[in-house]
Order: C-alpha cells, then structure tokens, then sequence
C-alpha cells in the first residue's frame, strides 16, 4: 500500500513539474492520496493554476493537521503569502524555518520590503555569512536592486566593486547591475560598466554587451572595438562584430568576421548584404545557389535584390528566372520597372542599361 502511494504521489509531483495543474487535480480526485498529500498537491496545483484562495484554503487545512511543517512547505506558502500581498503572514511562516537557505533569505528581505521595512530587508542580507549560502550572486543581485531603489548610488558602486574581487562573482551580476542603472541614468551605468570592465577585462560576454550598450548611444565606432575584442575572444559573437562593421561600410572587416560565423544561413545572407551594400554585384550573384539552399529566395526582399544584382551586371537568364518569385505588391512595381528596362536594353544597340 505504501509503494502505491509512492507512486500516485510520483505521478501527481511529475504532473506538477510539467506545470499542468488541472491534470494533476483530475489526477488526484481520481486516486486516493494520503490526506497531507492530498492537500499539497491541492494547494500546488491551485497557486500553478492561479487561484491563491482555493491554494491557501489548502494550505491551512494542511497545517491543522502538520503542525510541524518541513521548510519546502513553509518556502511555498510564504510565496504565496507574497503573491497575495501578505508580507506578515509571509514573514511568521518563514520565520518558523531555522536553516539558513538562499530562497528563505530572499522570500523573509521580500516580506520585510513590503512591509515597508526596506533598510530592514536591506541589512538582512548584509548580515549573512557568506559561508551558509550556496548561492551568493542572488543575494548580491537582491542587494543591488534594494540599493538602487533606496537611491543609494555610491552605496551600490561600493558593494558591487567589493563583490566583484570575489571568485563567487559573475558577469550576469554585473550586467544586471548595468540593466537598473540604465533605466534611471545612462551616464551612471556608462560609470558602472567601466568599473566592469575594470574587474572583469576578459570576458567576451561582458565586451559584447558594452558593445551594445553603445549602438544603443549611437556610438557605432566604439561599438565596433568592443564587438571586435568580443569576438576575437569568442568567435560566437562575430555575428554581432560583422553587423556593427557593416554598419559603418567596413566591408573588408564586415567579410573578416563574417567568414567566422558558425550559423550558415546567417553567414550568407550577412556575406549576401556585405556585397550588395559594397556594390560589389557580381559576388552577390554568386550566393545564387547558396541562398537558394538554405530557402532565402522565398522571401521576397531577398530575390529582389538578387535580381537587381543580375540586372547591375546584365545577366538576363537569371534575372529571367527570378521573375516569378516575387509576389508582393510592395515588389512588384519595382520588378516590372527593371523588367521594362531589361526589354528596352535588349531591343536597342549599345544602350547603356544602367538603373537610377
């Protein structure tokens, strides 16, 4: 009897984790459970399914009857304390768990923030010890955020530079720090990102995103030395290195790091744009077979370009067998504008067929 319980709780729990809350109820009302069970499950699936009432009727009915909870029990009732803007009720519920654990000290500064006591939620955290937490970065990230919304700028620039000399330190949570400053003052997270590079001057990821963080100012030229350094790095990034490169007509490094791109279709279609953005005609031509492999011509935007390309170096057959790929309307007054072209040049003796 035991190991059948073992596995309808096991069915139940796996209907759980796929997030599918109403099976798990169809589930549960169809099978006898043990009563604590019964319940968990119950209380579950209902906050999964977004009915906290229903889920925290259960939740009640488990604890009359559990009187002392295990600390997974408490950490989902203290959520849904949270979800149901109860921060008091969330903060007696967690304070029954006496282990230390990283989803506890997040949910117990979260009670204490919405309650109004945002120093309190602040410090906290600051009076972990280190050596009790198995995941520093969330904690630090929380403290980053309490920091930036209590306003308090040098406080945060402190801390973080203080965290980031530690090995536990990642480059995600300095560019969450990037992504708060951010919204409120791009100069400071311009500051902040320098004091980044500055502890952390090897990573590709943190070079990429400054990269970014600088086409967003406009400042494509910079961009581009960081995009660089990123991708000579990491060739995962030299995408984003030959764009920026184009961008700014440097065809020949645009080709340089176009050539290290892994995705195919991306790399011929970025090496397709690089030669029509060069006017170099005749190469763009010569990734026919190529854009047709990899299903490009389909898109309209694409042939037409392509047609334009046979078109600049008088190629008629293949402009001709281009002609039935394009449908849209935006297109199709362009093409039969060539098209007129096409048939003028050839009916007339040494016209220059040059399109403006």
């Amino acid at each position: 009897m035991a190991f059948a319980n073992e596995s309808l709780m096991f069915q139940a729990e796996s209907l759980l984790r796929e997030e599918k809350p109403v099976r798990a109820l169809d589930f549960i009302n169809a099978n006898r459970l043990p009563k604590k069970a019964d319940l968990l499950i119950r209380a579950r699936a209902h906050y999964q399914s977004g009915d906290f009432k229903k889920s925290l009727l259960n939740f009640n009915k488990l604890l009359t009857i559990d009187k002392k909870p295990e600390a997974p029990v408490l950490i989902k009732l203290a959520q849904l304390n949270l979800k149901m803007e109860q921060p008091k009720s969330a903060l007696r519920n967690l304070k029954k768990i006496k282990k230390i654990s990283i989803k506890r000290e997040i949910l117990l500064s979260h009670a204490l923030w919405d309650m109004g006591k945002k120093n309190e939620a602040y410090r906290h955290l600051v009076s972990l010890p280190k050596n009790k937490i198995e995941n520093r970065d969330l904690i630090e990230r929380q403290k980053l955020y309490y920091l930036y919304n209590l306003g308090k700028f040098k406080e945060l620039f402190d801390v973080s530079s203080n965290y980031l000399t530690d090995r536990a330190s990642s480059v995600e949570f300095g560019l969450y720090g990037v992504s708060l400053l951010k919204t409120k003052n791009r100069y400071l997270a311009e500051v902040y990102f320098d004091m980044l590079l500055s502890h952390k001057s090897k990573s590709d990821l943190l070079l990429k995103e400054r990269g970014v963080f600088e086409l967003e100012a406009g400042r494509a030229y910079v961009a581009s030395l960081f995009l660089d350094r990123a991708a000579h790095l990491n060739v995962i990034h030299s995408f984003e290195a030959a764009a920026v490169h184009l961008d700014l007509g440097h065809h020949t490094r645009a080709l340089f790091f176009n050539g290290r791109v892994a995705d195919q279709k991306k790399k011929v279609l970025q090496q397709f744009t690089i030669y029509l953005d060069s006017e170099d005609y005749e190469k763009a031509l010569s990734l026919k077979y190529e854009l047709e492999k990899k299903d490009l011509l389909k898109e309209d935007k694409i042939a037409y370009a392509l047609m334009y390309s046979a078109f600049k170096v008088s190629d008629y057959s293949t402009f001709a067998s281009l002609l039935t790929s394009i449908t849209s309307k935006n297109y199709l007054s362009k093409v039969l504008r060539l098209k007129e072209i096409v048939d003028l040049c050839k009916k007339s003796v040494g016209l220059q067929c040059v399109f403006s």
